[in-house]
């Protein structure tokens, strides 16, 4: 059982229980269906309860963020600027996401790659090894970055996803690189089996 107390100015509004059950649930002390709590000289009952409101919808989006985001190819993953099409037995988890951009961790025959998109980037570091094409960004020579290998590609513009690993790049993974799009905020990508949306909240 957890406690959770809002409060609000000098007062405070109340102690709400709340547990965990298929994600999180607020149980409300009631008292003849109306909400105990403190009076406040700011608050009046409607706003306490767009309050808890507001609350119960962080917890849940707090309870298990990933799991909703995760996907088994085949299947068009669009997150966070990165464009990937999955193959079979290919699987992304995402791992967190912010205003511009997020990680997630993509697996498959070619090991284990921790990847951060964004699609609002300026030029990656470094030196470009393989240079744009139709439909595909320049790729930037391997670097060291926090004591890891990583990789980087760019549109040009403002889509860019960063690919590190704990060991130095290996040709599948290369390969795997290459299959990468990405897109920017303002574009929307198309046929996506799941999409991660660019947050200004």
């Amino acid at each position: 059982m957890r406690k959770l107390k809002i409060e609000a100015g000098p007062s405070s509004i109340g102690d709400l229980s709340c547990k965990k059950m298929m994600g999180w649930i607020l149980d409300f002390p009631l008292s003849d269906g109306k909400l105990l709590y403190q009076p406040s000289e700011f608050l009046d009952e409607a706003n306490v309860k767009k309050i808890i409101a507001a609350a119960v919808m962080l917890l849940v989006l707090v309870a298990n963020p990933a799991e909703a985001g995760d996907i088994v190819g085949p299947g068009r993953f669009c997150g966070y600027s990165p464009i990937i099409d999955l193959r079979d037995g290919e699987k992304v988890t995402t791992l967190e996401g912010g205003m511009h951009g997020g990680s997630f961790r993509w697996e498959g025959a070619f090991g284990t790659l921790e990847v951060h998109g964004t699609g609002w980037a300026s030029r990656p570091k470094g030196r470009i090894v393989k240079a744009r094409s139709s439909n595909g960004p320049v790729r930037f020579a391997q670097r060291r970055a926090e004591g890891l290998y990583q990789i980087a590609i760019w549109n040009g513009e403002h889509g860019a996803a960063y690919f590190t690993s704990p060991n130095p790049f290996i040709p599948s993974q290369l390969d795997a690189i290459d299959r990468v799009e990405l897109f920017e905020e303002g574009q929307s990508p198309s046929n996506c089996k799941l999409r991660t949306i660019f947050s200004w909240e």
